[in-house]
């Protein structure tokens, strides 16, 4: 297999050509950036309304995070594991549909009901995400991993958002997908080896469960948005400015029905301060490639771009992630990336690193959100039914194509 990551985008262009910015930002890029740094902020104080600086425990480091991995790994003890397979055998035998797991239909005892939520607690107000640590995904099927997963995010934030733009399915398998040349052009970062650059995906809470992790690299990277918030603060406030105002960003969708989205990338409620941020609607992809008609990308816009994932890489960990961990992740005030990997399976169905996906909300904890992402919001969690009700789909195993469905990977 050949070798992936960052000599796969090495041609980028110097940022004095706007609209050349590539998907993963090379080692030139970085060293041009940190050396050209303190010659471009322009503003001395960030924009109307946000805060000069934000003093929490969900702004850390990630040097000093990886120390504190006994406070953010939630281990299931024997006791815990015989809980949870109980309730997913009850829910198998009360014959529902998956699109019925809550904490009614999977039920589980006080005392682990209670970490879970205190889990929902860590990720909406606390650090922002924990591991949970415990299962072996290779005891079950496929249902029923699907089932303890469900089970286990409806304890922690029982919503369950849409992941495909035909809003029907809230699983999605994250893993290399097998394509012919045509349409390896047009994948998203999330179904390659490839490296993954800083991004946010959309809805509260991100959870990924480690199916198989038996590859060399790949391990998810995350970032504490508001740390890198508050180095932007006090260095580049420009930055800040930048991503406050509108951006043009690509679909790569017929546009009939997914016209291109005019959106800010950082907002605040007054109180909170939220990343909405990803590089690949500016950048595109391999065969996705940003439409011409659309307004090039300004210098201080891809500027911006380098920073955030400059910034995120600098303060960033990487997860010793093993299979059956179930990451939750508050996609708001977090960014996340993914290292290059080489798989050692077939792509496809027999790939070796294979995540599930999904994207949750809990009600009780859930952030005021500002006007310019509560469309998107519903786009997740609103019914998909005339009546007011919600149909779920649970991809059980990959489906043919699958990939080419999801609203958003990377």
């Amino acid at each position: 297999m050949a070798t992936v990551g960052y000599l796969t985008h090495a041609n980028r262009v110097p940022t004095e050509a706007p609209g050349a910015l590539s998907y993963y930002p090379t080692t030139g890029d970085a060293l041009r950036f940190w050396s050209l740094r303190e010659d471009k902020n322009v503003h001395s104080d960030v924009p109307q309304g946000f805060p000069a600086h934000i003093d929490a425990r969900m702004a850390w480091q990630g040097s000093d995070m990886e120390m504190q991995s006994d406070a953010w790994v939630v281990l299931l003890s024997e006791a815990d594991v015989f809980a949870l397979e109980g309730a997913m055998r009850d829910f198998r035998n009360q014959a529902l549909h998956l699109s019925q797991i809550d904490q009614i239909s999977f039920r589980l005892p006080d005392q682990l009901a209670k970490r879970l939520d205190d889990i929902s607690e860590e990720c909406y107000n606390g650090r922002g995400f924990c591991v949970i640590r415990g299962l072996e995904p290779a005891k079950y099927t496929d249902e029923e991993n699907v089932i303890l997963y469900a089970g286990i995010s409806a304890y922690i934030a029982p919503e369950r958002g849409f992941l495909d733009r035909a809003r029907q399915h809230v699983l999605c398998h994250v893993l290399p997908a097998a394509f012919s040349a045509e349409q390896d052009r047009k994948i998203t970062p999330g179904f390659t080896n490839d490296a993954m650059s800083f991004h946010t995906d959309d809805g509260d809470i991100l959870a990924l469960y480690a199916m198989n992790t038996d590859q060399s690299g790949g391990r998810t990277q995350i970032a504490s948005g508001w740390k890198v918030y508050n180095e932007l603060a006090s260095s580049r406030a420009d930055v800040l400015h930048t991503l406050t105002q509108d951006w043009v960003l690509d679909t790569y969708q017929d546009y009939s029905q997914w016209p291109p989205i005019k959106t800010p990338l950082l907002f605040t409620d007054g109180e909170k301060v939220m990343f909405n941020f990803s590089r690949y609607p500016l950048c595109g992809f391999r065969g996705n490639k940003r439409n011409q008609s659309l307004p090039a990308p300004t210098e201080s816009q891809l500027e911006a771009l380098d920073a955030v994932h400059f910034f995120a890489e600098k303060n960033s960990m990487s997860l010793p992630t093993k299979t059956g961990d179930i990451l939750y992740l508050n996609n708001m005030s977090m960014l996340h990336a993914r290292e290059p990997f080489e798989d050692q399976g077939t792509q496809g169905m027999g790939s070796r690193r294979h995540m599930l996906k999904m994207q949750l909300r809990d009600p009780k904890r859930t952030w005021r959100l500002p006007n310019n992402l509560v469309e998107s919001w519903k786009f997740l969690f609103a019914p998909n039914r005339e009546d007011g009700g919600k149909d779920e789909r649970f991809m059980i195993t990959p489906e043919e194509g699958h990939e080419r469905g999801w609203s958003s990977n990377g």
